[in-house]
């Protein structure tokens, strides 16, 4: 994320500034977990992640990892936000290049959302 934002030194603080947020799904870790654990506790974060969704109002929401797309919109439907969510792939696995690059197209549509 830092290298898609520019590298910045000031990375966190400028990211807080601007207004954004990053936040998990689950807050517990589940990257060790089988597949069908990961989706049980995936599910069982929607409400949480629901909660949080109403406290920041978000203006826009970039999801990071295709497969939570489901989950996501779900949480987005329950905080009554109806607005379609940008997605990108997950830097991890070979991915980094691709990830910089979608974050590259994305981050514009960002910085000129309406504040």
């Amino acid at each position: 994320m830092k290298k898609a934002f520019g590298n910045a030194d000031s990375f966190l603080d400028d990211f807080k500034m601007k207004g954004f947020y990053l936040d998990d799904l689950s807050l517990t870790p589940i990257n060790k977990l089988s597949t069908p654990e990961r989706n049980r506790h995936r599910r069982e974060a929607i409400a949480g992640f629901t909660e949080r969704l109403f406290q920041y109002k978000p203006k826009a929401i970039v999801i990071v990892m295709r497969a939570i797309v489901p989950m996501i919109r779900e949480a987005m439907d329950n905080a009554g936000i109806s607005y379609e969510p940008s997605c990108v792939c997950h830097p991890a696995f070979g991915n980094s290049r691709r990830f910089q690059s979608e974050m590259m197209k994305v981050i514009p549509q960002l910085l000129h959302a309406e504040r």
